[in-house]
């Protein structure tokens, strides 16, 4: 918390950028902690790993995970990206999740964090949803959130 809160300090004097805390961990209550913790500072969204522990998980039981976060520690005007980076959570979102998170909360479910590598997601993603959401790929990410409004 000390750190989100020297963040906050910093962003206070660059309040034309948007900022992003890590709130994922493999403990569904820590994260709920932790993200409401970070909205009740002031950030002005979440970037949230899948439950990596659980390798096998469907994305019934993921769409469990983000809709208990979401319902209990993400505000009405927050914003929740998730983490994809399956490479080293073992973990991903599939299309058919993120269709239902988005229709779910078409307000608080903003968008992912792509770290896969993979062209084929990332062309997959434009086309099923265009600018309904938000992408943030590679070392371009910073630029691409903090000039868009969410």
């Amino acid at each position: 918390m000390d750190i989100f809160r020297a963040a906050l300090a910093v962003h206070e004097t660059h309040p034309d950028f948007r900022l992003l805390a890590g709130t994922g961990t493999p403990s569904l209550s820590e994260t709920v902690h932790l993200t409401r913790a970070d909205f009740d500072l002031g950030c002005d969204g979440v970037v949230v790993l899948p439950p990596y522990f659980f390798r096998k998980v469907s994305d019934e039981g993921l769409f469990a995970f983000f809709s208990h976060l979401i319902r209990r520690a993400v505000p009405s005007d927050g914003c929740l990206l998730g983490y994809h980076i399956p490479s080293l959570t073992g973990v991903g979102f599939s299309i058919d999740l993120l269709t239902h998170l988005k229709k779910t909360f078409p307000r608080q479910f903003t968008g992912i964090k792509d770290s896969s590598h993979e062209a084929g997601f990332a062309h997959t993603l434009g086309a099923r949803f265009g600018s309904d959401l938000l992408v943030l790929t590679g070392m371009c990410w910073q630029v691409t959130c903090l000039s868009r409004q969410y």
